[in-house]
């Protein structure tokens, strides 16, 4: 048994959940840009981690919610210890850590 089953709806069947999809991914990313648009060449980069910090925030809360974290874990604290290791990693290795790390996934992806 899968310790959590969550039925997803199709979004082709919602248009309205295709835009809110699109938006809600534009979102993601807007804080890892300079304030401009992203360079095409690094949209894949960008995307992962905008993914980084979106599972570093929904794993928690659906831990949370589903009534798996211990009472003595603050789920808030989770969140903040998570974001804080990713924001101190994205600023001790700049670009360049950023991009091994892309080529590393990249090449792990490419393993399975």
């Amino acid at each position: 048994k899968l310790m959590f089953d969550i039925a997803q709806p199709n979004e082709a069947d919602f248009p309205d959940l295709v835009r809110a999809g699109r938006r809600s991914r534009r979102t993601m990313t807007m804080n890892l840009t300079d304030g401009g648009e992203a360079d095409p060449a690094a949209e894949g980069e960008l995307a992962l981690i905008a993914h980084m910090y979106w599972a570093a925030l929904h794993g928690p809360l659906m831990l949370h919610f589903a009534g798996k974290l211990p009472k003595a874990i603050d789920t808030r604290l989770v969140i903040r210890a998570l974001i804080l290791t990713l924001d101190r990693g994205r600023r001790a290795g700049g670009r360049s850590a950023l991009s091994a790390l892309a080529k590393d996934v990249e090449g792990l992806s490419q393993a399975c």
